[in-house]
């Protein structure tokens, strides 16, 4: 039975630097898409690994669509808000779905956007992201942050109409990170009523396994939250979690202060993890404990970090646009 056409049309923003050893695996999610009429924009910002030319080749190779077209641009850096921006003002169609290297849509990924946008009737359509991990440290990572099998709402999963876009001016384009969250937030304040979460689906490939890798990540990330108003609560919760411990040693109530780190850190490296859907009770219990208890001080360390880099910058006059 030949697959459905979409009944409303549909861009597929890709943003692309340098990620040729992914290539592959977002190929063979586009080309599995249930949905055969939508154009793919691919914004490589200036990748030295020929991604965009790999991508082609691999496109032709496996797509057999011939209603799908592919339309390459590229320019020079841009962080991932600024490419999206690019690859939307070349768009012509009504919607705009977003996609980002890494990341494997679901074979009814583009078709149950579609759906839900004409049954909801709606400006914004949410996909969900579920988190996979490659390793123990990234297992831990994906347990203590995000929740092992949870998806959660992703700009690089969700579908927007393009004269919104156009309305909001886009995402934030001097954000290296952070500016999914900086545009559900303008989402938010433009109409909550305008939005509908479908039941589309992606899988996350690259959750970091090194922890020197997921401290700059989560740094950059809360350096950019700063700069925009973002996640201003988690950052006074850790800073005050951290600094009643510290005073608590500090004026020598030790045991106080044990039992602040222990409820703390049970919290977020057993209790939390469990609920998340990590199931503990496996072999190595003990250096699962260990790993989520490391994965949540990098984490912590790195949150607070970023967010004081973020607002020094803040100081410094170093403004965000949006």
């Amino acid at each position: 039975m030949d697959a459905p056409s979409s009944p409303i049309e549909i861009s597929v923003v890709i943003p692309l630097h340098n990620e040729a050893k992914n290539v592959k695996d977002l190929v063979r999610g586009l080309a599995s898409q249930t949905l055969t009429e939508f154009r793919i924009i691919i914004v490589d910002t200036g990748s030295v690994d020929e991604t965009a030319d790999m991508f082609e080749q691999e496109w032709a190779r496996l797509s057999n669509r011939g209603p799908t077209s592919l339309t390459i641009v590229r320019t020079t850096k841009a962080y991932p808000g600024a490419a999206r921006n690019l690859g939307i003002s070349v768009c012509d169609s009504e919607w705009v779905a977003f996609l980002d290297a890494g990341i494997l849509p679901d074979a009814f990924w583009l078709q149950e956007l579609a759906l839900c946008a004409i049954q909801e009737n709606v400006d914004f359509v949410w996909g969900r992201c579920q988190f996979k991990y490659s390793g123990k440290i990234s297992e831990s990572l994906v347990a203590t942050s995000f929740g092992i099998n949870r998806l959660l709402k992703a700009i690089p999963a969700s579908m927007v109409r393009r004269k919104t876009l156009i309305e909001m001016t886009g995402f934030n384009s001097h954000l290296r990170a952070a500016e999914d969250l900086e545009f559900f937030r303008r989402a938010d304040q433009l109409s909550p009523s305008r939005q509908a979460l479908s039941k589309a689906t992606v899988c996350y490939l690259e959750s970091p396994n090194q922890y020197s890798t997921i401290f700059r990540k989560w740094a950059i990330a809360a350096r950019d939250c700063s700069q925009a108003g973002i996640h201003l609560p988690k950052f006074v919760a850790i800073t005050g979690i951290y600094g009643l411990m510290t005073s608590l040693i500090i004026i020598q109530k030790i045991y106080f202060a044990l039992f602040v780190m222990a409820s703390y850190y049970g919290f977020r490296s057993i209790y939390r993890p469990f609920l998340n859907g990590q199931n503990l009770f496996r072999r190595h219990f003990l250096r699962r404990i260990i790993l989520n208890l490391t994965t949540v001080v990098v984490t912590d360390g790195a949150t607070f970090v970023g967010y004081f880099w973020g607002l020094v910058n803040k100081v410094k006059g170093r403004r965000i646009d949006k």
